[in-house]
């Protein structure tokens, strides 16, 4: 799947876009958006809508199609959540291991700050 986003006929389809940016601009979680090519099709489905009695905030009075996706499931999403995931698994990013990793550091330096002035006294 090409993973570029995507914008065709002036505004007419979004495809590849992450979720949360479809629902920032659209009011819908999805990876694809396409409004209806010209006025006849959005004239036919609107007459099947209204045969078919569907409510006002059906999104099929707005676009022609459109492809549901959670945001969990955008791979960009998905890549963030892994490296948080790796990052809390590191032992030296926990205040306890920033305490030990400095309490090693501060002893070592003491010890070489001892032996070197030993050689000059």
């Amino acid at each position: 799947m090409e993973e570029k986003i995507s914008i065709f006929g002036k505004g007419q389809i979004f495809d590849n876009f992450c979720p949360e940016v479809v629902f920032k601009k659209f009011g819908y979680f999805a990876s694809y958006i396409s409004r209806f090519s010209d006025e006849t099709d959005q004239d036919i489905r609107h007459k099947m809508l209204e045969e078919e009695k569907q409510i006002e905030n059906d999104r099929r009075w707005l676009f022609s199609s459109l492809s549901p996706q959670h945001y969990t499931e955008c791979d960009l999403y998905s890549a963030l959540k892994q490296r948080s995931k790796n990052y809390k698994k590191l032992w030296y990013k926990k205040p306890v291991g920033i305490i030990i990793l400095g309490v090693m550091i501060t002893v070592i330096g003491g010890l070489i700050f001892f032996i070197i002035g030993k050689q000059f006294d």
